[in-house]
């Protein structure tokens, strides 16, 4: 089962296939509030025509998806391939 966490512009960056509410109901309470922060953070640097505001900004941001990604896999358990999907 896929699981992707990502950067919507609005809503929770968790998904699995079309349920854009998957993992908020279980996931520990920091890992919801790293996720939230993340994702706000992408809401508030990157601009959909000027992309982001440096290459340091956009690798961090990366980085970080992975980290959150790898997190949501260890919460979850076997059973999910979690993928990491961001601008």
């Amino acid at each position: 089962m896929i699981v992707e966490v990502g950067v919507p512009y609005t809503g929770w960056p968790v998904r699995r296939g079309i349920d854009y509410a998957f993992g908020s109901d279980f996931f520990s309470d920091q890992l919801i509030k790293d996720l939230e922060i993340w994702a706000r953070d992408f809401n508030r640097l990157f601009n959909e025509i000027a992309g982001w505001p440096s290459e340091e900004l956009r690798k961090r941001h990366h980085e970080q998806g992975e980290a959150l990604a790898e997190r949501v896999r260890a919460e979850l358990g076997p059973g999910y391939d979690v993928q990491m999907v961001a601008l």
